[in-house]
């Protein structure tokens, strides 16, 4: 299909195997119980887009403008990603396994219930977004940046974050495990209740930094900076640091 021009369709226990899109608009497309198979879509702009119940596999997307996106109940398998935007975006009960994106930009995004496996994001920014119920498994995070993020419920088991910029980001309830940063600076983040295990800090530099029952295990930190630091109720276990630099603490 080529050029192909779509308005008001409804889909309704679809299966889509081998199928290949080119320069396709769809407005208002509503897919129920849809399965996808070895999909590739390229230069495709949705609006007003709903997914109840989709399973994806295989699924390769490029140049990608999705506005009003809603997806409840959605399975994503080995899914590539490139040059996406996306625009209030609505996520509930997604699971995602061995995701790639690339290029991303995620606009007002409210994720529910998000499980993501083995995800490798690079150069993202996330503005406003908010997690509820996320769980996060090997997790590689490269030139991210993230604004306006707030975060609660979330499980984080294997994370690499290399380059990573964060703004006014609110977390509660956090674990993370396996956890090694690399050139990440922190703007304005408020922590309450994490536990980290096993943590690894590369050249962090945090600012305005509020963290409040805060559990530490095997934490190595070097060539750390604080700034206007305040830590309540913390308890480190087994604490390696090396070139810090407290201001204000």
């Amino acid at each position: 299909m080529e050029h192909m021009e779509l308005e008001h369709v409804e889909l309704e226990h679809a299966e889509m195997e081998r199928l290949e899109l080119e320069h396709l608009e769809l407005e208002h497309l509503e897919l129920e119980h849809a399965e996808m198979e070895h999909m590739e879509l390229e230069h495709l702009e949705l609006e007003h887009l709903e997914l109840e119940h989709a399973e994806m596999e295989h699924l390769e997307l490029e140049h990608l403008e999705l506005e009003h996106l809603e997806l409840e109940h959605m399975e994503l398998e080995h899914l590539e990603l490139e040059h996406l935007e996306l625009e209030h975006v609505g996520m509930e009960h997604v699971g995602m396994e061995h995701v790639e994106l690339e290029h991303v930009e995620l606009e007002h995004a409210e994720m529910e219930r998000l499980e993501l496996e083995h995800l490798e994001l690079e150069h993202m920014e996330l503005e406003h977004l908010e997690l509820e119920h996320l769980e996060l498994e090997h997790l590689e995070l490269d030139h991210v940046g993230m604004e306006h993020v707030g975060m609660e419920h979330v499980e984080m088991e294997h994370l690499e974050m290399e380059h990573v910029g964060m703004e006014h980001v609110e977390m509660e309830h956090l674990e993370m495990e396996h956890v090694g940063m690399e050139h990440v600076g922190m703007e304005h983040v408020g922590m309450e209740h994490v536990g980290m295990e096993h943590v690894e800090m590369e050249h962090v530099e945090l600012e305005h930094l509020e963290m409040e029952h805060l559990e530490m295990e095997h934490l190595e930190l070097e060539h750390l900076e604080m700034e206007h630091l305040e830590m309540e109720h913390l308890e480190l276990e087994h604490l390696e640091m090396e070139r810090q630099e407290c201001l204000s603490v």
